[in-house]
């Protein structure tokens, strides 16, 4: 019985932790986000850093993309043959890359090839005291480091998007209609039979949500008091990554609920 009640104190002590470190997140984001804009310069950070994390992932999440596609491709010419649906294919396709796979696997690679690498690059000011230099000179690190970061992270997530739903086409294309014989025009024809405008607008806020969470928390997990070494500074690293990934799949399926599921689909 003791074991038992030793369980469940443990279980309440990690979802209190889990709160805190929520709200943590969440007192952290309106710092940064409400003071970034007063301090001279924030412009050209912003344009820098999202051109540097768009470049740096445009690659990764082409080359992730385009098999993906072929993958769903691979799966749907299956069923196409076995039931005669060749009308559904590429729309079915499409549906797919622009409601889910796109927003869900560019935002985990800025999460990976970005995020990482913004947190390592925090911590590692961190660890030479060059927050507490910018202190000495009246700026507040979390709004001049950290809200130009987050949002350059939005923008490139949102940017990344198109990106990877033209990929994952691509990838789909060659497979299905260069390699598997797949009629071209019916390919073209019914790409879009299934997506709405309301499907283009819902994938970008996906992909606004992905990128808010994902900045914040590989900001925060930088910028953190508690990084005292270059070991540490790999550890909050990886942690970042890691949580970045359980919170995209929790929003991805709230998010779903609430935009296709509420509404019949």
């Amino acid at each position: 019985m003791k074991g038992l009640w030793r369980t469940i104190a443990n279980l309440g002590q990690g979802g209190l932790r889990g709160l805190s470190y929520l709200g943590g997140l969440l007192v952290f984001a309106l710092e940064a986000l409400s003071t970034f804009w007063r301090y001279p310069g924030f412009t050209n950070s912003l344009a820098s850093q999202t051109v540097l994390i768009y470049r740096r992932c445009l690659l990764p999440v082409t080359f992730l993309l385009m098999p993906l596609g072929a993958m769903l491709a691979l799966q749907g010419l299956l069923v196409v043959k076995a039931f005669d649906l060749h009308r559904l294919f590429s729309a079915q396709l499409m549906s797919a890359l622009v409601r889910e796979m796109a927003p869900g696997f560019s935002a985990l690679m800025v999460a990976m090839q970005a995020g990482a690498g913004l947190t390592a690059e925090l911590g590692t000011m961190t660890v030479r005291q060059e927050n507490l230099a910018l202190k000495t000179m009246g700026l507040n690190p979390i709004g001049f480091l950290g809200g130009p970061r987050i949002l350059a992270i939005i923008l490139a997530t949102l940017l990344l998007c198109p990106v990877g739903v033209m990929a994952g086409v691509a990838g789909a294309f060659i497979y299905a209609v260069l390699l598997g014989g797949f009629p071209l025009q019916q390919f073209v024809i019914h790409i879009g039979d299934l997506i709405h405008f309301s499907d283009l607008w819902m994938a970008e806020l996906k992909c606004l949500v992905f990128g808010l969470l994902t900045g914040i928390i590989c900001t925060e997990a930088g910028l953190k008091n508690t990084i005292r070494s270059a070991a540490q500074v790999g550890h909050a690293a990886n942690q970042a990554v890691v949580r970045c990934v359980v919170l995209l799949v929790v929003a991805n399926y709230l998010l779903n609920t609430g935009l296709y599921g509420l509404r019949g689909g």
